[in-house]
């Protein structure tokens, strides 16, 4: 029964893919009658991660944002976003987000993708289609990929034991099996090719995010308005109490497991200290803390600095991570 379902699942998905883009089709036609283009308007979406849509749309205003999902850390505003009170609501989305695709196409020439999902459902062609029906229209796209939506776990161990290291895809196999299946590494080598094939420009972490990609990518880059970066030396002038803090997204692939193992090492041994760690609390309770804390702890599986590491430096935290370019 359950090969079954899976199968009816795959042929309803793809009829459903194959309606994606006769409605795409028709309302890029439709509206480009009455639609008129904003020059220098921005697209930027459609997924919220570490704040990149909302942050990237003030960068390069004017800018229209799109998500798709509600990222459970924060609590922005978006251009479109879809309301909750939508009965059916990923039907309705499957059914809505190409006819949007096709009124933006009219509206604007850029658009600027965050993560590896688009406006078609993702896992069908990697966004071959979408891209390709961009670039028909002669609009410029951009890719800014940002951890595993492009890392290829097969890459990443083979890596990891060619510099007899640890990594976040080391415990893959604990919180996360199924990316260690073959149909998960095939839809990488998807997304990978679709960016090679259409992207105009892409940005991303090529040891930390080893991928598919073939073409050459720009790196990665942190997006952080200028007023959050706020001096604190105040803070520091008392250190009989040292505030550290942890607040990992996810625990174990963060090395929140050796986090522990420290703190309880250094509380062995006499130090006094006030150690807090938070996991799941919304971004606003991090950022008050990061502003009265001396020490943060953000990741050590990583060759890059976390956006959690960004936001502490800005908070004026001193910061233990990991990261190296090579």
């Amino acid at each position: 029964f359950e090969r079954t379902w899976c199968e009816v699942k795959k042929i309803f998905k793809f009829v459903l893919f194959q309606l994606q883009k006769i409605l795409l089709i028709i309302s890029y036609t439709f509206f480009s009658f009455f639609i008129k283009r904003v020059p220098d308007l921005w697209i930027v979406g459609v997924e919220e991660v570490a704040a990149y849509v909302q942050n990237i749309g003030k960068m390069l205003e004017p800018s229209f944002t799109v998500s798709f999902s509600k990222n459970k850390f924060y609590n922005f505003q978006y251009s479109f976003s879809l309301p909750s009170r939508i009965l059916l609501t990923k039907l309705f989305l499957n059914l809505y987000s190409p006819i949007l695709l096709g009124y933006l196409m009219n509206k604007s020439d850029r658009f600027f993708y965050v993560w590896h999902t688009g406006f078609l459902i993702d896992g069908c062609d990697g966004r071959k289609f979408e891209f390709s029906f961009l670039k028909k229209k002669k609009k410029t796209v951009c890719c800014l990929f940002v951890g595993n939506d492009i890392r290829s776990p097969k890459l990443a161990l083979e890596s990891a034991r060619n510099m007899d290291l640890e990594i976040t895809a080391s415990y893959y196999d604990l919180v996360a099996p199924y990316r260690l299946k073959e149909s998960y590494e095939k839809h990488k080598k998807l997304i990978a090719s679709s960016a090679d094939e259409f992207a105009d420009i892409v940005f991303n972490a090529p040891i930390d995010q080893i991928s598919y990609l073939k073409k050459p990518t720009y790196p990665c880059f942190y997006v952080y308005p200028d007023e959050a970066f706020v001096r604190r030396d105040a803070k520091f002038l008392d250190l009989s109490i040292i505030k550290i803090l942890h607040a990992p997204s996810s625990p174990i692939v963060k090395g929140s497991q050796i986090v522990r193992a420290a703190i309880k090492k250094l509380r062995v041994e006499g130090y006094q200290f006030i150690y807090t760690e938070l996991i799941g609390i919304p971004n606003e309770r991090v950022l008050e803390l990061l502003r009265e804390s001396h020490i943060v702890l953000n990741e050590f599986y990583a060759f890059v600095p976390g956006f959690f590491g960004i936001e502490a430096m800005a908070s004026h935290c001193a910061l233990v991570t990991s990261g190296d370019p090579h």
